[in-house]
């Protein structure tokens, strides 16, 4: 389990996982510089049950929750991306 700094994380909402509603998508954690993102919920992650949120919902989580501006969210996200995995 990586261990997670305020500000060195982000949530994330992954469009491909919605609820049954379809409104609202599987939350996300993208951790700076590490590849891929690790969805919430399931055995061996950082909580049990998997979030759902509406991307309002997680930029608001992500201000609120970690002190993340949009544009901070967007640098950890690529890092991710860019990370080799």
């Amino acid at each position: 389990m990586v261990d997670l700094i305020k500000g060195k994380y982000c949530y994330w909402v992954d469009r491909c996982a919605p609820d049954a509603s379809g409104e609202r998508f599987r939350v996300s954690v993208v951790i700076e510089n590490e590849s891929g993102h690790r969805p919430t919920g399931g055995e061996g992650v950082m909580d049990p049950m998997p979030w759902y949120w509406d991307s309002e919902t997680c930029d608001r989580m992500n201000r609120e929750r970690l002190g993340l501006d949009r544009d901070r969210v967007n640098e950890i996200i690529a890092s991710s991306m860019w990370a080799k995995s």
